[in-house]
C-alpha cells in the first residue's frame, strides 16, 4: 500500500521525535570510568638468601575493588566500566581528555591501592598493609575534585593468631590434603587486610556523589578544548597535541560562526613557528640557569632515580595528580609514583600540566604509614618548568 504525502510526513515527525527523546535521554545516563590501580608487592622472607615472592592469594585486591564497585550504592544510578589500569586518565591531559568525551564519560574515578606484605614463616611472624587512595575527577571540570586516603594494616600475631594457623592446618588434614604451614600463614594474613581493605574501601567511595557533578556538555567542551589549545600553542613541541585539539573541535563542536577562526589557527599550527636560533639559546640559558644536568622522562628517571640523587633534572612525559595535601607524578605509561614537593599552587590552574618540569631529586624515604613494612617512596623538589608555559 502506498502512503499518501501526509503519511510519510506524519512518520518523519515521528522518526524525529524518537531520535531527539534517545537523544535526550542519552544526555542525561551519566556514565563513569573507574581505574583500578594495584601495585602488589609480596614476600616471604627466607633465613639464608633473598626473599621468594609468593603468588597473591583469590581473589585479589584488583578483584576485591572491582567486586565492591559492582555493588557499592554510590554508583547505582551510573553507568559504569570498571578498567584495571597501570596509569589511570586526567582529563588536565588533552589526548586523555578527548578520548573520554568522545565515549560520554562524565567522571573518572580512581582506586589506587599498594599492597605489600612481608612473612617470616621461620620467626612466625608478619604484616600486611594497604595503602590506598580513591580520587573523583569531573571531566566536564577537567580537574580532580575530591580524593580520600586511606591505610589499612594487619600483623600475624595480632590480626591472625597462632591458634587459628593451627586450627587451619589440623583441618586441612582432616581433610587428607595437608597444606604446607607457610601456605596457611600467607593466606590468613592476607585474608585478614582485605577484610579491612573492604571496610576501608567502601568508606572511601562514598566521597563519590554524582548528583553534584556537572555533566559533559558541548559547551564545557569547547571552552576546555579552546582553553587547553592555546596553552598547548605557547610550546612548540606541544603544537601536533593542539592541531589535534583543534580538529576534533572542527568536527563535532565549532558552531559555523567559528570555523574560518579556527581553520586559520590550524593552519598556522601546522606551519609551525620555525626554527628559531633565538628561541633555543634562550632554552640553554633557562637550563644553564637552572642547573640542569639531565634531560630525560619521567619513565627514564625511575630507572635511574639513586644515580641522580642531588642533580636538577628536566622531566617530560608525565602526568600529575593534585591529590588534597601533595603532588604525585607518574610516568605516563607506568605504574610509578614520586612525591612532588613545594609545587606552587598556581600550577594546579593551568590548563594542562607543563610539558616538562625541572625538579631536583632528593631520596628514597622511608614511608611511615605502614611501620614494618621497608617502603621507601622517590621524592623530588619542585624547582620551575619552562618560561614559555609556566605562570
Amino acid at each position: 500500500m502506498r502512503m499518501t504525502s501526509r503519511q510519510r510526513l506524519g512518520l518523519g515527525y515521528a522518526l524525529l521525535l524518537s531520535v531527539g527523546l534517545t537523544w535526550a535521554d542519552s544526555a542525561h545516563a551519566r556514565t563513569a570510568e573507574v581505574h583500578v590501580v594495584v601495585k602488589a608487592d609480596l614476600q616471604r622472607l627466607q633465613p639464608s638468601g633473598p626473599p621468594d615472592e609468593p603468588i597473591e592469594p583469590a581473589p585479589s585486591a584488583q578483584q576485591k575493588a572491582r567486586d565492591l564497585v559492582a555493588s557499592h550504592p554510590a554508583f547505582r544510578d551510573v553507568t559504569v566500566r570498571v578498567v584495571a589500569s597501570e596509569a589511570p586518565p586526567n582529563p588536565r591531559v588533552p589526548a586523555d581528555f578527548l578520548r573520554l568525551i568522545d565515549q560520554g564519560v562524565d567522571e573518572v574515578v580512581v582506586i589506587n591501592l599498594g599492597y605489600q606484605l612481608r612473612l617470616d614463616n621461620f620467626r612466625g611472624t608478619g604484616v600486611a598493609g594497604v595503602r590506598g587512595h580513591v580520587a573523583v575527577h569531573s571531566v566536564a571540570g577537567r580537574r580532580q575534585v575530591v580524593s580520600r586516603p586511606f591505610t589499612v594494616v594487619a600483623r600475624y600475631p595480632g590480626d591472625v593468631s597462632k591458634e587459628s594457623v593451627l586450627q587451619a592446618e589440623l583441618a586441612a588434614r582432616g581433610r587428607g590434603a595437608p597444606v604446607p604451614i607457610e601456605q596457611i600463614e600467607l593466606g590468613l594474613l592476607d585474608q585478614a587486610v582485605k577484610q579491612k581493605l573492604d571496610r576501608e574501601l567502601g568508606a572511601a567511595l562514598t566521597i563519590y556523589h554524582p548528583a553534584s557533578l556537572p555533566q559533559v556538555s558541548r559547551r564545557a567542551v569547547q571552552e576546555s578544548i579552546e582553553r587547553m589549545a592555546r596553552f598547548l600553542a605557547r610550546a612548540p613541541e606541544r603544537h601536533e597535541e593542539a592541531s589535534r585539539l583543534l580538529e576534533r573541535y572542527l568536527v563535532r563542536y565549532a558552531e559555523p560562526s567559528q570555523r574560518a577562526e579556527v581553520e586559520a589557527r590550524l593552519r598556522e599550527l601546522k606551519r609551525g613557528p620555525g626554527r628559531d636560533p633565538r628561541r633555543e639559546v634562550e632554552r640553554q640559558q633557562e637550563r644553564a640557569q637552572n642547573r640542569i644536568a639531565r634531560s630525560l622522562t619521567a619513565a627514564e628517571l625511575a630507572e635511574t632515580f639513586e644515580q641522580l640523587v642531588g642533580s636538577v633534572v628536566e622531566v617530560r612525559d608525565f602526568k600529575l595528580d593534585w591529590r588534597d595535601d601533595s603532588v604525585v607524578m607518574r610516568p605516563a605509561d607506568r605504574n610509578q609514583d614520586f612525591l612532588v614537593e613545594q609545587v606552587p599552587t598556581q600550577m594546579r590552574e593551568l590548563p594542562a600540566d607543563p610539558p616538562a618540569m625541572y625538579v631536583r631529586v632528593v631520596e628514597r624515604r622511608w614511608d611511615q604509614r605502614i611501620p614494618g613494612l621497608d617502603l621507601r617512596i622517590p621524592v623530588v623538589h619542585w624547582v620551575g618548568c619552562p618560561k614559555a608555559v609556566c605562570p
